[in-house]
């Protein structure tokens, strides 16, 4: 009987190991293909080709950008990396900013209302008088934020 259990135990420990390895693996596998999603743009490309009717540019990268009170809804930035962009006053309504990195980024004014904000970085961002109303902040750092004013979603 106790080897009977112990054989199972066994079974057990090897079973948990092998899913470990794929789930590793797995992880893996998806980080690589999200580096290769990454892709570098600028300012004027991104709004020609939004101009054009285009939505996603899930894992963009912005630096520097200016994009204040452009009209960007429904947006696809989700796991985009944006450091130190300005959106202030920019009409973000809608848009999927899932795992999207916006640390130092100035947001002030900028309507963010029912956007997907979930494990976004917005550390030290400039939200005073944004309007996040309706917005999913499931998961999302706001350390540092500036929230002054900001109108946030309700419990």
């Amino acid at each position: 009987m106790a080897l009977k259990l112990e054989e199972k135990e066994e079974t057990i420990v090897h079973n948990l190991l092998n899913l470990t390895s794929l789930l590793l693996i797995n992880c893996s596998l998806h980080t690589s293909e999200f580096s290769r999603r990454l892709t570098y743009m600028d300012t004027t490309d991104l709004l020609k080709r939004y101009a054009a009717g285009e939505r996603d540019f899930q894992g963009a990268k912005l630096s520097y950008a200016y994009l204040l009170g452009e009209n960007l809804s429904e947006i696809n930035l989700s796991g985009a990396v944006m450091w130190q962009i300005n959106l202030s006053h920019t009409v973000l309504k809608g848009a999927n900013l899932r795992l999207t990195s916006l640390p130092w980024a100035n947001l002030s004014g900028a309507n963010l209302s029912y956007a997907d904000l979930s494990l976004a970085d917005l550390s030290r961002a400039n939200l005073s008088y944004a309007n996040l109303s309706g917005a999913n902040l499931s998961g999302t750092i706001l350390s540092e934020a500036n929230l002054t004013g900001a109108i946030m979603p309700k419990q």
